[in-house]
């Protein structure tokens, strides 16, 4: 199983970079991805499909949803994006500082045996950079 980490600091408190981004279903309105997106059910255990053209359908679960630790678990249930077999996340919003916060993810998968493993990390790892940059942008000119 391989880690991959990201962490990125936010010019935004961490109460409203986690506001937005707790919000596990309205995942496109602040990931401007251009994708189509399916949710299924409600809190804990519904999941979010997005469905990309060319590319096909990937679910994830959102497994906890913690307000007192402001952190997100999700585990991939649909498709193999990026060659996964398996993957699963955490995500924590880290308080800096009243004006400041840092977000950090953490991501474990496994791939197939005839999959190169280093380049679906460093595929994983910019999907990170892309979306922490999206959450950023969006907190601070909100």
């Amino acid at each position: 199983m391989a880690l991959i980490q990201w962490e990125q600091n936010i010019a935004s408190s961490a109460a409203k970079a986690w506001s937005v981004f707790s919000d596990f279903g309205e995942f496109l309105v602040w990931n401007k991805l251009d994708v189509g997106m399916e949710v299924t059910g409600e809190g804990i255990g519904m999941v979010r499909t997005l469905v990309i053209e060319g590319f096909g359908r990937v679910g994830e679960r959102l497994d906890v949803l913690d307000q007192d630790t402001l952190s997100q678990h999700y585990t991939l249930v649909e498709g193999e994006p990026l060659g996964m077999q398996t993957y699963s996340a955490k995500i924590q919003i880290k308080p800096v500082d009243e004006q400041n916060c840092c977000i950090y993810w953490e991501g474990t998968f496994t791939v197939a045996s005839d999959t190169d493993e280093a380049k679906v990390g460093k595929s994983l790892l910019g999907s990170y950079q892309g979306m922490s940059s999206s959450l950023a942008a969006y907190v601070t000119n909100t």
